[in-house]
This record gives C-alpha cells, structure tokens and sequence, in this order.
C-alpha cells in the first residue's frame, strides 16, 4: 500500500479492494464490510488510510491514537448486525471520542456476542436508570427470556498504571546495583525476577541479590539462582533464553553497538528484570468491578464484563465477591481478552444461569 488513501473517495476504494485481491482474509472484509466502514464511521479521520493499514485518530493535546483498519473492518461486520436494535445510535458516539474508542470497541465486542445467544431477545443501548437519586446510562439492557439485564463493561488500564511505575523504579534500583557491583563478565547475564506477592523490602532484596551474584562470579561460581521469598535472581549466560512467565511485565537492559543491529527477539542483555503483575491486575479488577456495580440499577439484575484476562485468581476473587450482600443485584461477573470471553462467575439464588452463554448461530467471524 503506497500513500495514503481517502476512504470517502469510492474510487480509492475501488482501487484497494483490487489491491488486496491477493490477500483473500483481507480482501474479503473488504468486499463484505468497506462500504458499511464508510458509512458508520463517518468522521474524516476514520477516512484517511495510512501506509501499513493503519488510520491515525486525531485526539486531545496533539495526541494521536492508531488503529489497524483490519480491525475496524472486523468491528464494522458486528456493528451491522446491532444496528437493528434501539439507542444504537448513541453506541457509535463513542467513537467521536478518540479517548473512549478503545472502550466502545469491547462493548461492540460484547454486545455482539450477548446478540448472539440463544436467550437473546432485544438490546437497547444507553437505557436511563436511576441509581442513588442520579441518572445513569449503563452500556446496553439486554432483554433475553430467562429476564433483563443491564449491562456494564470495564477494560483494564494498561497505560501509566501502578504496575508500569512500580517496575520502572525497581528497574532503576537493578541498574544502580549492576554498576555499582561491577565489573561483569560480558557473556553472563543477570535476570531478575520479582514475584507475587512482593512485600516491602523488594527494593533491598535486589540489591543484595546483586551483591551476592557479584561475589559469586569473583569466586567463579557463576551458576545456579539466589532465592530472597518471591525475588529470584538467575545468574545466566548471555545465550541462555529470556525468561518467559505468564503474568509478568518484563524489562531488558542492553549495549547496543554501532553497525550491530539488534534482532527483535534477541537475548543480548547485560541484566533483565520480569516482574508479576498479578497483584496489581487483582487490585484493578475489584477497583472495575465497584466501579461498573457504581453504574447499575440496585433493584435490577446487572451483568458486568471486564476485558482483563481469566486468571484462575480472578476467578477465585470474583466467587469471593459475587456472594456478598453489596453485590446482591450482580447475577453474573464475565472476565474477556482480545474481545473473547474466558471465564464468567454467575450468582446462585436468581434465574439467570449458563443458558446465557449458549449461542443461537455461529456467526462467520463473530464471537
């Protein structure tokens, strides 16, 4: 794909889906979704196609937010099929707001899929409640036989969080150690690794670790790990493999040299830190989950989704908190990732049951 492209120009269209006649994935959301792209995404930087595929959204601050029009295209084949049902008009507004994109992405996502099920029998977007003597607007009321419910989504926030602060620091803390526990061999590596749950000391803890690994390569011991609680320090070769655990942030520090570029998944670091952000995670889903409970109708049955992963841990939180009196209008909790559902936790004591997850017909290319 050369230069930009204007999407509004159906000439420009002509011309890309013969484009892609040789990439048929693509050349087919072409053919069955471009013109339905065009016509809901009516704002001109939805229009503009860049090189690559990507549309460039133009937000507050001189900020920009990418998104890969394959996407979008995928996007567009579910927005056709909820536009039948009320208030859908308000669910597209959500995409004037370069901010709120993201999240108006996994309502389609999950308001697509609850159209989908068996029980399914209406949607209406932005229904009017009162909760506390104020109005609110919960995301869609989803009318099915076993009753009506009234539904929220949350998406975890990954961008500037306290877990993406917290290993910043601690990395700055491994990189102090590092020089100041020098000279290293340059063919071994340090990767440390920081556990859930760390209590307070961590930042101690590594920099002993460091201390100690630094003793061991002077005694020509340069083998094995060193284990302070949930900190681990593995003392590697430069050519071993990175660690690689579920759960984790992780942070590599490299030497870069002129003229020796570097492979995307090279191992060439002097030391790395993996950090587990599962207490992190575990805090902001019950901070989600109050928050969406915040927005629904206590003396109604409520639903709420949380694009956040299904961790056998959240599950397990989510048991411990459905069952409390605060959560007594909550029937069913659904945890998703990459816009599919994972696990859900549902409420005893109400007629809402798994009969809400069995679907009506597979839908090429939807949930």
């Amino acid at each position: 794909m050369g230069p930009a492209m204007n999407l509004s120009n159906p000439e420009e269209r002509r011309q890309l889906i013969e484009l892609m006649r040789d990439n048929p994935p693509i050349h087919a959301l072409l053919v069955n979704h471009l013109e339905d792209y065009v016509r809901l995404f009516k704002w001109p930087d939805f229009h503009t196609l860049y090189q690559g595929g990507m549309l460039s959204i133009q937000g507050p601050n001189k900020g920009q937010f990418a998104f890969h029009f394959e996407s979008l295209l995928e996007i567009t084949g579910l927005l056709t099929r909820l536009e039948q049902f009320p208030g859908f008009q308000s669910l597209m507004e959500g995409f004037r707001n370069p901010t709120q994109i993201s999240a108006t992405l996994f309502e389609v996502q999950v308001a697509a899929w609850c159209a989908a099920r068996r029980v399914r029998q209406s949607i209406e977007f932005s229904p009017e409640v009162q909760v506390g003597g104020r109005i609110k607007r919960p995301e869609f009321l989803w009318h099915t036989s076993l009753g009506d419910i009234y539904c929220e989504c949350k998406q975890e926030n990954s961008v500037d969080n306290k877990a993406s602060r917290r290993i910043m620091k601690l990395f700055e803390i491994l990189g102090k150690a590092y020089k100041d526990s020098g000279p290293w061999d340059e063919t071994n590596r340090l990767d440390m690794i920081v556990g859930h749950p760390a209590r307070d000391g961590t930042n101690q803890i590594i920099t002993r670790l460091v201390q100690e690994a630094a003793s061991r390569q002077r005694a020509n011991a340069w083998q094995g790990d060193i284990v302070d609680g949930v900190v681990t320090l593995k003392m590697s070769k430069r050519t071993d493999s990175l660690p690689n655990i579920a759960g984790c942030l992780q942070i590599h520090h490299k030497e870069l040299k002129a003229g020796h570029p570097e492979p995307a998944l090279s191992t060439n670091a002097i030391f790395t830190l993996t950090m587990s952000v599962m207490g992190h995670r575990l805090k902001q889903l019950v901070e989600l989950i109050r928050d969406a409970r915040t927005q629904l109708p206590p003396d109604k049955q409520g639903a709420i989704f949380i694009d956040i992963g299904g961790s056998q841990v959240y599950v397990d939180k989510l048991n411990e908190l459905i069952i409390q009196p605060e959560y007594a209008n909550i029937a069913w909790i659904s945890l998703w990732e990459r816009g599919q559902p994972l696990k859900g936790v549902i409420r005893g004591g109400q007629p809402l049951d798994a009969r809400l997850a069995e679907v009506l017909v597979p839908a090429e290319g939807g949930p």
